[in-house]
């Protein structure tokens, strides 16, 4: 049977060779707006991996309001040389691309453009840059509608197959649509058909400066989610209006940046947003793009229902270039998943800093060949976990690599870390990191500790030429009282052994790791993400009942002045209203002295308090492996031919863990 991702279809007279699409996102690469090599290498990667259209961008269209933070212009005819060269390149890989054109309205932060004050439909202080923007006149709009038709034209110069007007997620476009933003008393404010005016004036411009035939689509937000903003119903309309005037294809997206409803962070639920094209798709005979957390299960299955036509990506691209090509090719299990920590991506872009990818160290290097910088050796790499099995699975392109571990499992932290909510991709990435190195051949030591003496007869025997430390991190010992018959256990043990939570429940950390085991231990008592569906608990947040009676307790108690430390700052928001929703109680800013058997005693501005426990869950002061410290009182000439990786040299995160494991792998400096 034919799988439906990979069947073809047309946007326009632009025949797809299946129906994924790489969604646009600024790379923040281009040097002063000009395309730069390692941008051209990235879209080539994706096209050569198997995606059916990538669209570039978002590109600049206003001449007088460049980004200054790497974002890519098409604002005048000096950008067109680099555009040509990335348009050759994606049609010699036989790949489709078309580019998406923005201009940032409200969203333009002074400091990112010179200085220069925003303008949008109307004045008013922005959600997301907190700037005061400028309202546009009449005239500043036909202008802003002439830097779209002359940038249209230049996408066909330049040998683009299409072109998109970004008109979603709180940009100009969309400033004007939405009645929480355009207050204008003119004829382009109002009631929804005037609001609709700038872009229908924009939609005619465009198809007369391209060609009426030159494939045009545009992205909408499926609703704005922001107070007083346009709503699903709003949005179809939309989307009936420009089919009505020719365009063809809508891209659906979520809400707005500035929303405080979830949109890509990992609590919200594969193919959630689906609906949303859904809604339009039974509306409109177009080709309809969905996206906002789609993956290959929620695509396929979108695509089944009739929810969609062609289903959007972009951070899953970013993980993996290949992931077209490795589903295509039954190798599905193989695709390193995305986790949506946004650390990366998300977070880098609004920093004005490159996008990277916590699981693809790689990206931004794709045509760089990584050499190993070991050839033919035989190397031990003690821990199964994400370090381990990242290093391993490089390493033995080039050589002989046996992975010791002291448990019968493979994934170490990055395996607990998937039973935590939210956080389950984690275990596909670790099951794909896993298959690649039975791929390459590694075989697998099971219930096999190690200690330092016997890595250092290894060593001395020359059973291996090189060890490879991924031992993990490891719990300091407590640095307060705890009296005898304190019920006291480490995250870690709680997690492997399956422990019952007490009545009340006190974990001592308040970081990303404590907060997010924390809400696996309130979601063991309220369990809101097994029992409700994702809209009723953010549309609006389900309300907390008001219980008649005692009922379990956990809190949070650390040492941080705010919770959550270590997230990306686009994710920790959304974990935090969660912990209030889950009723989780949070300590800040305190020190703990003593474990009792029924409490715990701490310092918070300078007065002694007392919490009820009846269990204390350790989840603060992780250090490297007690292994890890052994070694450095090794001969000089044994430690040459040790390396230690991931959290065994330093707690962190997996991005730490990736890059740590990569470095030690091959010879390109991963930044």
């Amino acid at each position: 049977m034919t799988e439906p991702l990979l069947t073809p279809i047309q946007i326009g007279c632009c025949q797809l060779k299946n129906r994924f699409v790489m969604t646009a996102a600024s790379l923040c690469r281009c040097t002063d707006g000009f395309i730069t090599e390692d941008t051209i290498d990235f879209y080539q990667a994706r096209v050569r991996g198997g995606v059916g259209l990538v669209i570039a961008g978002a590109a600049g269209v206003d001449p007088s309001r460049r980004s200054q933070a790497g974002m890519m212009q098409i604002c005048d005819d000096t950008f067109l040389p680099g555009l040509i060269q990335l348009t050759e390149r994606i049609h010699q890989e036989g790949g489709k691309i078309f580019l998406q054109l923005l201009h940032p309205g409200a969203y333009a932060h002074p400091g990112e453009y010179g200085g220069a004050e925003p303008i949008a439909p109307s004045s008013y202080v922005s959600g997301l840059t907190r700037a005061q923007t400028q309202e546009m006149t009449q005239e500043q709009i036909q202008e802003i509608i002439g830097y779209f038709a002359d940038a249209a034209a230049r996408t066909v110069e330049a040998g683009f197959d299409g072109v998109e007007l970004c008109g979603s997620v709180g940009y100009l476009i969309a400033e004007f649509l939405s009645s929480a933003t355009n207050h204008r008393t003119d004829e382009y404010g109002g009631c929804l058909e005037n609001r609709m005016r700038f872009l229908l004036e924009l939609v005619d411009a465009v198809k007369s400066a391209a060609g009426a035939d030159f494939p045009l689509m545009v992205r909408l937000s499926g609703a704005d989610l922001i107070p007083g903003g346009n709503t699903l119903e709003d949005f179809v309309q939309i989307g009936k209006a420009l089919e009505r005037h020719g365009i063809h294809a809508i891209d659906v997206t979520g809400g707005w940046h500035e929303s405080r409803i979830p949109q890509i962070t990992a609590h919200v639920p594969h193919g959630a947003y689906s609906r949303f094209g859904k809604a339009l798709k039974q509306q409109v005979s177009i080709p309809v793009i969905t996206c906002n957390r789609m993956d290959l299960p929620s695509g396929r299955k979108a695509l089944k229902n009739g929810e969609c036509d062609l289903v959007g990506m972009c951070r899953p691209f970013l993980a993996d270039p290949n992931l077209v090509h490795k589903f295509q090719h039954g190798r599905a299990t193989e695709i390193h998943r995305c986790l949506s920590c946004n650390q990366e991506c998300l977070d880098r872009v609004f920093g004005g800093n490159p996008v990277g990818c916590a699981v693809n160290p790689f990206l931004g290097r794709e045509m760089e060949k990584p050499i190993c910088r070991d050839s033919g050796k035989k190397i031990l790499v003690v821990g199964a976990g994400i370090s381990g099995l990242a290093y391993a699975s490089i390493a033995a392109t080039s050589n002989d690599v046996t992975i010791l571990e002291q448990s019968g499992k493979y994934g170490g932290a990055g395996r607990l870390l998937s039973q935590l909510p939210h956080w389950e991709d984690a275990g596909d990435y670790v099951d794909a990191l896993y298959q690649n190195c039975l791929r390459q051949g590694v075989p697998f030591l099971w219930h096999q500790k190690a200690t330092p003496t016997d890595l250092k007869n290894m060593l001395e025997a020359n059973s291996y030429d090189k060890i490879i430390v991924a031992s993990g991190a490891e719990l300091s010992a407590p640095d307060f009282a705890v009296e005898d018959g304190a019920p006291i256990c480490s995250m870690n043990d709680f997690m492997e052994q399956q422990l019952p939570l007490g009545f009340h429940t006190v974990i001592l950390g308040n970081d990303f790791r404590a907060l997010e085991f924390a809400l696996f231990c309130t979601e063991k008592i309220h369990s809101p993400s097994e029992t409700q569906d994702f809209f009723s608990q953010w549309f609006p947040p389900f309300p907390i009942p008001e219980s008649e009676a005692a009922s379990p307790t956990v809190t949070c108690l650390g040492i941080h002045r705010k919770p959550g430390g270590g997230m990306a700052k686009s994710v920790v928001w959304a974990a935090i209203q969660e912990a209030k929703q889950q009723q989780l109680k949070m300590i800040c800013d305190a020190t703990v002295q003593k474990i009792t058997p029924s409490a715990v005693i701490y310092q918070q501005d300078g007065e002694t308090k007392t919490i009820p426990a009846d269990l204390v869950i350790l989840a603060q002061g992780w250090k490297s492996s007690s292994l890890a410290t052994h070694l450095q009182h090794w001969p000089e000439e044994l430690q040459r031919r040790v390396e230690i990786i991931g959290d065994a040299k330093a707690p962190g995160r997996i991005t730490q863990a990736v890059r740590t494991a990569t470095n030690a792998a091959v010879d390109l400096p991963i930044r």
